[in-house]
């Protein structure tokens, strides 16, 4: 059947938190196998105040061991890419990530805060079908 159930998984890239210092709070590694495209949506809740950051990094190790941030031009594309932003409660941001090595994550770059907001992300894998049944059936 084809539908986005069968299609696309999701999975949690930052589970949701405070921030509420200045840092670099770092997301959940993603295996990218057998992908073919993939979203993520940054949500923010909360806000009080602080700008923050949005990176991606990969790596063919699953450890992120020699992760190297994506940085080329067409690999990330979305809101506000890599650029310091002030949102609001509520906010989503998204963004499409071409795969280049097996795995991703997302760290957020927060600055000026002193109460934050509240974050989370997840990550939205287009998958081969034949593959994503098999990991549903197994």
């Amino acid at each position: 059947m084809q539908n986005l159930y069968n299609c696309v998984e999701s999975k949690q890239a930052l589970k949701p938190q405070a921030i509420t210092t200045d840092t670099t709070t770092v997301g959940e590694t993603i295996d990218l196998a057998d992908s073919e495209a993939n979203s993520v949506a940054v949500a923010f809740g909360a806000y009080t105040d602080g700008t923050y950051q949005v990176k991606f990094f990969e790596s063919d190790d699953s450890g992120m061991s020699g992760e190297v941030e994506i940085t080329a031009t067409g690999r990330v594309t979305g809101d506000l890419y890599n650029s310091a932003v002030t949102p609001s409660t509520g906010d989503v941001l998204e963004y499409e990530i071409v795969k280049s090595l097996r795995y991703v994550r997302a760290k957020i770059v927060s600055a000026s805060t002193t109460s934050g907001s509240l974050v989370s992300a997840v990550i939205n894998l287009g998958r081969l079908r034949a593959s994503l049944a098999n990991e549903r059936n197994a």
